[in-house]
């Protein structure tokens, strides 16, 4: 009972695993996860997102109300839809809104209320973030107009990072953007030429199946990753502490792409998410200890264990800087998905032929194995008695190595004694 109790105690308190590596050559930075929200429940997370209910829920430059019955929960993944109906609501006008049903000759009715055309879905971080590494799976919609998008905003100045936008005219595309390079006083400077960003061009559409968008925000830069390719980098100071928005909406010309829906367009039109997750360089280890049914839902979205769908066909120049992000090979995310079970994802090509092995609390080797051409593995070692572990995972000359617990009650005491 002794040893059970020792064991217990060591395992409850240090180690844990939910951990990412940038892999670099030369050198890789190693992130903890800060937050997540893997859309496991039925309904929405209250302690990372706001009820829409608390925001300010409608665009009436857009024509489209956000509804917080459009979120729809799918067993591991939401969906954001975007719905063609007509809604009534009162609103409190920004100048700029006012200053559109003005110049387009609409107007409140008798009680304060404007007409919608769309319902749409929003969703925004109770936290306001500094800086860190920002990732989201998704799948977006092919229809016209349909305008997916995840976005940085707020603060103490409207500037703003875009780490996605989708356009469903073009779905072989993302586009990525820092508005406001210099300060905005108004929303409509959000739409001005301050803007810095552009498009990347990929070799499928990003509605057939999933593919991960994520960014890192530095001190004075912001790098973009596409599946693990680096595709941009930005070399400006942003001003700190910014909500993540998630949303679901329509595009209108001089708003989004291009002029927005049609009568072709077919709604709902739908982004699929199956995860967001934030990660930053302070170790919050046991943050997320005894549930490790939190990622349980990741091998049932991951379809013949691919990650992500698509590549980077042609980056923009202008946006692109070669120099800076020549270094950047891809991640490697190592996570409890089941008991005593761990996935480990891999984004970017070069990352191909991991030797990855598990070591003892004495250091020697209980198992290993060589992953090649596979994006997505689970580690079931179940079957270990009770006690701490440690992966090594062999890439680019580099050991990146993190703790792990076994807790499996009928081998408690079977590791050897030390020599």
């Amino acid at each position: 009972m002794a040893r059970l109790l020792f064991f217990y105690s060591i395992l409850s308190t240090t180690l844990y695993a939910q951990v990412m590596w940038q892999v670099s050559n030369g050198s890789s930075q190693k992130w903890y996860l800060m937050q997540t929200d893997e859309f496991n429940d039925t309904k929405i997370n209250s302690d990372i997102w706001k009820p829409i209910s608390s925001d300010r829920p409608y665009n009436v430059n857009l024509d489209i109300y956000y509804k917080a019955e459009n979120i729809e929960y799918n067993n591991g993944f939401i969906s954001l839809a975007v719905k063609k109906e007509t809604f009534t609501s009162k609103v409190l006008l920004t100048d700029e809104e006012t200053a559109y049903l003005k110049n387009n000759t609409k107007t409140l009715n008798t009680t304060g209320e404007y007409l919608f055309m769309y319902s749409g879905a929003l969703l925004t971080s109770s936290a306001m973030y500094n800086s860190g590494y920002f990732e989201m799976r998704f799948k977006s919609s092919d229809q016209k107009g349909i305008w997916p998008s995840l976005l940085l905003a707020g603060g103490n100045s409207k500037e703003g990072i875009t780490l996605f936008e989708g356009n469903g005219e073009i779905p072989e595309q993302t586009y990525i953007d820092v508005h406001c390079l210099n300060g905005c006083n108004t929303t409509a400077e959000m739409y001005s030429k301050k803007n810095w960003g552009g498009f990347t061009k990929l070799t499928g559409s990003l509605s057939k199946n999933w593919n991960i968008v994520s960014a890192e925000w530095g001190t004075d830069y912001i790098k973009y990753f596409i599946n693990g390719t680096p595709v941009a980098y930005y070399k400006g100071i942003i001003t700190a502490g910014k909500s993540l928005v998630l949303s679901n909406s329509v595009s209108k010309k001089g708003y989004g792409f291009k002029d927005g829906p049609d009568a072709n367009t077919k709604f709902p039109g739908k982004l699929d998410v199956d995860y967001v997750r934030i990660w930053g360089k302070a170790d919050t280890s046991g943050k997320y200890k005894d549930n490790y049914s939190y990622f349980a839902y990741s091998p049932e979205t991951i379809d013949n264990r691919e990650l992500y769908s698509v590549e980077v066909k042609k980056k923009s120049k202008a946006i692109s800087k070669a120099d800076e992000l020549k270094n950047e090979i891809g991640t490697i995310t190592l996570l409890p998905v089941l008991y005593n079970k761990y996935s480990i994802s891999i984004q970017g090509n070069a990352l191909n032929g991991l030797q990855v092995e598990v070591t003892d609390r004495f250091n020697e080797k209980v198992a290993g194995f060589t992953l090649s051409n596979v994006q997505y593995y689970i580690m079931d070692l179940s079957a270990l008695p009770t006690g701490p572990y440690k992966v090594k995972i062999s890439v680019l000359n580099q050991v990146l190595e993190q703790d792990i617990p076994i807790i499996n009650p009928e081998k408690v005491g079977e590791q050897k004694d030390a020599k």
